[in-house]
């Protein structure tokens, strides 16, 4: 079983799913809503490669070695591009607990990312959307050994399933 880690040099990350796409700002334009800056390297050590690979820091420790941290204003920049971000409040109590973020590595690629803030404030960003669902209801079928067969969808805007 191949099993892959991605680490940061002063913290643990932890990777979970999530689909966003990069948004059209360049480091520089970034870097003018979000002065403050520190740099964290990541890297996929599996021999395969990661696409919108999600990455979790966690903003205790980020707010531990750099006190001035403001989840409520900030951008990750690779390279000259921003990456989706997020901060998410993963207890219910009504506070960030992480930064979530997209990026793609290459088999065994090492990369370097900068999350770029600033002090004060509420700068909430905005990506291209690139997910779509549809709630449909399958009817005029029947049950033929314990499987639906025939009968079409029909989109509804809420459904309730029985318990």
């Amino acid at each position: 079983m191949m099993r892959s880690t991605f680490w940061v040099t002063w913290m643990t990350l932890g990777v979970i799913s999530l689909g966003l796409s990069c948004a059209e700002k360049s480091a520089s334009e970034v870097e003018r809503f979000f002065p403050e800056s520190f740099d964290i390297s990541i890297e996929n050590t599996a021999s395969l490669a990661r696409v919108d690979q999600a990455v979790a820091l966690d903003i205790t420790g980020i707010q531990t070695k750099y006190p001035g941290f403001n989840s409520d204003a900030f951008a990750v920049v690779a390279g000259d591009h921003e990456l989706p971000s997020q901060a998410v409040d993963l207890n219910g109590d009504r506070q960030p607990d992480q930064i979530i973020f997209v990026a793609d590595f290459t088999a065994q690629e090492e990369k370097t990312v900068t999350v770029r803030y600033a002090s004060s404030g509420k700068i909430k960003r905005e990506y291209p959307k690139r997910t779509q669902a549809e709630l449909s209801h399958k009817v005029g079928g029947q049950f033929v050994d314990r499987k639906y067969e025939g009968g079409t969808f029909q989109n509804v805007s809420a459904l309730r399933v029985p318990a």
